[in-house]
């Protein structure tokens, strides 16, 4: 039934899209999209928020599939079906999104560029790179002539772009490889999301410590079926929500969405312990004293803010060898304690409270490792400068 409904739409859709190429494209009118078209937020958002916040002659417009969007009643903002949204994707020259050309119009964006802005540094091996486990030869060949198939009969493979934004020193190699069938021009610079994060210390001991945990979604793989809502049963996990009480601290827990629902389910009731639900992170972990976190990238754009990070990889070799390979070894990229359990976690957390952060330093060294100079710029702006170089926008 899948693979039925697959060639309904590449019936139907590939038409649509190559008659899209008659459509003439518009270099002053630009395309956000972002997380499949349901969700406005990560990087194409924060960039149209600074896009449209500036006196040009460029009109910006957001695409989601997601009608409640439309509600906000904020004229940028419209629908993939609409005659309006389907006007503009056809004459709109660019389309910024941070998954892949789902989170557009993406049967409509022939002649048009893609600007993948993505949604991190990567921790986890994305695109061509996954699936990588040394194959046999006999399956490299089908791989090999299913890709070439794709890319010919299908122009709306998730990384295709025409340029890439590179957020960091070291990734360019990373994104050249994950992206290697588009081969995307690379552009150098902050992600914008990162204008959300300010630097701060932590609060002092006698404050009410806000503590941020986003845990990564295990999707099973094989025999593997484990989920992060196994790791909040137990006394030890009892132990942290005791603690939490006893100090006034707050536990914000931000799921991956698929995951909201379980988690839930599983936590036990205290005042202590949050389950969050919006999209977007940033405002929260911009207001957090600790960020904990397993596989989760985020941390990388935390750094910016100074504060402690705490990791809690309980599972890592079960994660790498069924779930996730990483491009980095763990140990060495993650500034941070690592617990194996609730207990240890308290303890780290204990340790922070009283000053005794041991990673400071280490944070700061990633941190310039890791990101672009700001050059007394905010991501956005540098963003909408050289995006507008390359392109010779006037």
């Amino acid at each position: 039934m899948k693979n039925i409904k697959k060639y309904i739409y590449l019936t139907i859709a590939l038409p649509i899209y190559y008659l899209s190429y008659l459509s003439p494209r518009n270099k002053k009118i630009w395309i956000f999209g972002s997380c499949d078209g349901n969700h406005i937020a990560d990087n194409p958002y924060y960039f149209f928020k600074h896009c449209t916040s500036l006196s040009d002659d460029i009109k910006k417009f957001y695409i989601t599939k997601n009608k409640k969007h439309i509600n906000e009643q904020i004229p940028e903002y419209i629908y993939y079906l609409s005659l309006k949204g389907i006007y503009y994707s056809l004459r709109a020259k660019y389309f910024f999104l941070s998954h892949s050309i789902q989170d557009t119009n993406y049967f409509l964006t022939g002649g048009a560029k893609i600007i993948q802005l993505w949604h991190g540094i990567p921790l986890k091996k994305i695109g061509d790179d996954t699936g990588a486990r040394t194959p046999s030869i006999r399956d490299s060949i089908i791989r090999s002539i299913k890709k070439l198939a794709f890319l010919v009969l299908s122009p709306f493979r998730y990384n295709r772009c025409n340029y890439l934004l590179n957020p960091s020193r070291i990734t360019a190699d990373i994104f050249s490889s994950a992206f290697r069938s588009s081969a995307p021009e690379l552009i150098d610079g902050l992600q914008p999301r990162l204008d959300a994060l300010h630097y701060r210390p932590i609060r002092s001991a006698n404050e009410t410590l806000r503590i941020c945990w986003l845990p990564t979604h295990r999707k099973s793989s094989g025999t593997f079926k484990n989920s992060t809502s196994s790791f909040l049963t137990g006394k030890d996990f009892e132990s942290l929500i005791n603690y939490l009480e006893k100090n006034r601290d707050i536990l914000y827990i931000k799921p991956h969405p698929i995951d909201v629902d379980d988690i839930a389910s599983s936590i036990p009731k205290s005042d202590s312990i949050i389950i969050v639900q919006e999209v977007d992170p940033y405002p929260l972990i911009d207001s957090c004293d600790i960020l904990i976190t397993d596989y989760s990238s985020i941390y990388f754009d935390f750094l910016k803010t100074g504060r402690p990070i705490i990791f809690t990889p309980f599972d890592l070799s079960d994660y790498i060898n069924n779930v996730s390979e990483l491009y980095f070894d763990y140990q060495s990229i993650t500034p941070g304690e690592k617990c194996q359990n609730w207990e240890e976690l308290i303890l780290h957390i204990d340790k922070l409270r009283n000053g005794n952060d041991n990673y400071q330093e280490r944070r700061a060294q990633l941190d310039q490792k890791l990101h672009h100079d700001h050059e007394n710029i905010g991501a956005s702006e540098k963003l909408y400068i050289e995006f507008k170089r390359r392109e010779k926008i006037l």
